[in-house]
């Protein structure tokens, strides 16, 4: 019989095993490869928490790219309608018949 014998700390002596030692043996490394203790909890809940925070720090950061996004689009608008005004001015400024009477309101000359 194979496996009836178990080695003991003395080097060449072997040692007769009853059944309820072979279990107990048996039993004991079981558990160990289980692995139900404590780790085997904390570190999956450990990896989980790590990946939830890189992905609401993922988050957090594109809905601060989007609003800094609308805010230089608001921005562009408002510089479009700007250039649009400065350029309505200039055709204005360009015409004789504006800057005469421009000319006359500022002075207060009779027309």
């Amino acid at each position: 019989m194979p496996g009836i014998f178990a080695k003991s700390n003395v080097p060449g002596i072997f040692v007769a095993m009853n059944d309820s030692t072979r279990n107990m043996r048996s039993r004991g490394k079981r558990s160990k490869r289980h692995g139900t203790g404590p780790i085997a909890f904390f570190v999956p809940l450990f990896i989980i928490a790590l990946g939830a925070i890189q992905l609401v720090s993922t988050f957090h950061t594109y809905a601060l790219n989007l609003a800094q996004l609308n805010d230089l689009k608001n921005q562009e608008a408002a510089l479009i309608t700007k250039k649009q005004d400065l350029e309505n001015d200039i055709e204005r400024w360009n015409d004789d018949s504006y800057v005469a009477t421009q000319a006359r309101e500022r002075l207060r000359l009779p027309r």
